[in-house]
């Protein structure tokens, strides 16, 4: 078949959940199909980077986005606003993003579209009938995730910006749902959550997992001294997911484990994670990168989990990222 596949960024290096994801569907979907490969270029030196993919597509194009001060993104929101849009959609819609994946049809004639986020679904006219299949990849339900995050969120800013994309993402997630050939959910939960919009016949399942041939986990009997989280400490959810494990879990696994180790490795930690360094047990790194800390601190054996272990939908893409570090150095 002749595919185009649509992702907000190019896959590789693949050194995030959703790199690792993609990185790996090209590799082994690349055996018997020819891809043609649609990615933003966030001027990060993408074009440097496309060597590590290029066995794996017949065309790789890059576009730049429209990038606008905060001033003029006003009339974007507006815009969005009225069309029942979620502000969010403005960061993947823009129309050199639409003119490229007409330029694609019109040269490679694909089978398939397929759209790794909704958000880039908008540059598509699903209502065409040219006899190309379109699929979505939900790596989030984000009216479930956003739900939560405006549950927790303390700033009354952030809540009042979640609880505007709110009233707009369940029905505009509805109609994305309805409008596309298959949509693909990350897990049972996320299916769950999308079928009530349209039903059971065009939703799948399509879960993460961890090529075992690559990545072996040490079972040579080491004592687990350490317990890590990894993530960026910025994005509230892990924030959350650090906490509750720290007050809801840990203590049943200390009652097990005499002296045990809390790491949480990953940028931009809030106070309230700040704070837990006064436990002389815990660690906050405050900074990305686990291999450095390992061998720093000397730990022979360690236990990690990711914001999937308490936020749910989508979060078990974190295991791609988790399998990416050793379990001992």
């Amino acid at each position: 078949m002749n595919l185009i596949i649509v992702c907000r960024e190019l896959p590789y290096p693949p050194d995030s959940g959703t790199k690792i994801r993609m990185y790996n569907l090209l590799k082994r979907l690349s055996r018997n199909n020819c891809i043609a490969l649609l990615c933003y270029d966030f001027g990060v030196g993408a074009e440097k980077k496309i060597p590590g993919i290029q066995d794996y597509c017949v065309t790789i194009k890059l576009v730049r986005p429209r990038i606008s001060s905060k001033i003029r993104q006003v009339p974007d929101l507006l815009m969005n606003f009225m069309r029942g849009e979620p502000l969010c959609a403005k960061y993947e819609k823009s129309k050199s993003m639409k003119d490229a994946i007409q330029e694609l049809i019109k040269t490679t004639a694909p089978d398939l579209i397929h759209f790794d986020d909704p958000y880039l679904a908008t540059n598509s006219d699903f209502e065409n009938k040219d006899n190309i299949i379109r699929t979505i990849t939900y790596i989030d339900v984000d009216s479930q995730k956003y739900l939560r995050m405006y549950k927790i969120e303390k700033n009354i800013r952030k809540k009042a910006m979640l609880l505007l994309d709110l009233l707009l993402l369940k029905r505009w997630e509805e109609a994305s749902v309805k409008k596309a050939d298959l949509n693909i959910a990350m897990s049972p939960v996320d299916a769950k959550n999308l079928k009530p919009r349209t039903g059971e016949a065009n939703i799948t399942v399509i879960p993460n997992g961890v090529d075992t041939g690559v990545f072996k986990f040490d079972r040579s009997g080491t004592k687990i001294d350490t317990i890590s989280f990894i993530g960026d400490l910025g994005y509230l959810p892990n924030q959350d997911a650090v906490l509750f494990f720290y007050q809801e879990i840990l203590p049943i696994i200390r009652r097990k484990i005499q002296g045990v180790k809390f790491m949480i490795v990953g940028r931009n930690p809030g106070p309230e994670v700040q704070d837990l360094k006064n436990d002389p047990h815990v660690i906050v790194t405050g900074e990305d990168g686990l291999h450095p800390i390992f061998y720093e601190q000397g730990f022979q054996q360690n236990a990690q989990f990711g914001r999937g272990a308490v936020e749910g939908p989508g979060g078990i893409e974190r295991v791609m990222e988790i399998a990416d570090f050793p379990i001992r150095p």
